[in-house]
């Protein structure tokens, strides 16, 4: 099919490219097609994980067409390429980014793509995982090309459950990924952090030659489940007794591990004395 030369036309959009892709890579793949004014590949300005998608612009518009010809649905790596020219700013390509939850924890991207493709064409799709275990949280993320698109999907696909499961998919606009991403971050961290406590048990040294001595973890006496964990005395005489589990008051929220022991007999260690629970 021959295209028509239009000179306003020298932007395209790219979809589907691998992950893996370096810039470098993507230009070389357009710059066969013609002089290239400026391309890039969309990526997160924190991490720098690639979106999938980029655009090109060429100095010439007939070689934007010529690129389209020649590298639409090109293989490269596990994915083929969809060139197109890319549309201006505008009302149509806003909220097209969809936040799916409830998805079949078993569900691969393939299904999860399958429930999507017939409301139209899918620029990227991604499915979220725990950070801690790796397993599914049910959730993802689906774009579309086209405002009316998405839509639709909302339209057909909300409140509808999936073969296999018995939950139905909640579908909505996503709100900015960035703003989503970081709240998720945020409240991971929170989540890593201990808190600080004072009710830390009584720790023993046992005498203990170099590399040998072990101390005892420390008891919460108001929690007999709330033991610190053991320490060595070193070479350098530090004796264990370096709590690390939970005691404290469960009640207040309020937890901590156990205080520093006595110094091993291991020289040239300091002397010291065993911490005790003052409370």
């Amino acid at each position: 099919m021959s295209l028509v030369p239009d000179e306003t036309r020298k932007n395209l959009i790219v979809n589907y490219l691998p992950q893996t892709l370096s810039d470098d890579e993507f230009r070389r793949i357009f710059e066969a097609c013609g002089p290239i004014a400026k391309c890039r590949i969309m990526r997160d300005l924190k991490t720098n994980y690639s979106f999938g998608y980029g655009f090109v612009e060429f100095e010439q518009a007939q070689d934007a067409q010529k690129a389209i010809v020649q590298l639409n649905n090109l293989p490269l790596q596990h994915k083929r390429l969809k060139v197109a020219f890319a549309r201006p700013p505008g009302d149509e390509i806003k909220e097209t980014n969809l936040y799916v939850q409830n998805i079949p924890r078993d569900y691969t991207i393939t299904q999860f793509s399958s429930m999507f493709e017939p409301f139209g064409m899918i620029v990227q799709k991604n499915l979220l995982a725990d950070k801690i275990t790796g397993m599914p949280r049910g959730v993802g993320f689906v774009r579309y090309s086209k405002k009316a698109e998405a839509d639709e999907a909302i339209n057909q696909m909300n409140g509808k459950v999936p073969e296999g499961s018995a939950m139905a998919l909640q579908v909505r606009v996503a709100e900015d990924h960035g703003k989503m991403k970081n709240a998720y971050n945020a409240g991971f961290q929170a989540a890593m952090k201990g808190g600080k406590g004072n009710m830390g048990g009584q720790f023993d040294n046992m005498r203990g030659g170099k590399m040998s001595g072990m101390g005892r973890g420390g008891v919460n006496r108001f929690n007999p489940l709330g033991r610190g964990g053991e320490g060595y005395g070193g070479a350098q005489g530090y004796g264990g007794g370096y709590g690390g589990g939970y005691g404290g008051d469960f009640a207040s929220n309020d937890y901590s591990g156990g205080g520093r022991g006595n110094n091993g007999v291991a020289p040239p260690g300091a002397p010291g004395n065993a911490y005790y629970n003052r409370f």
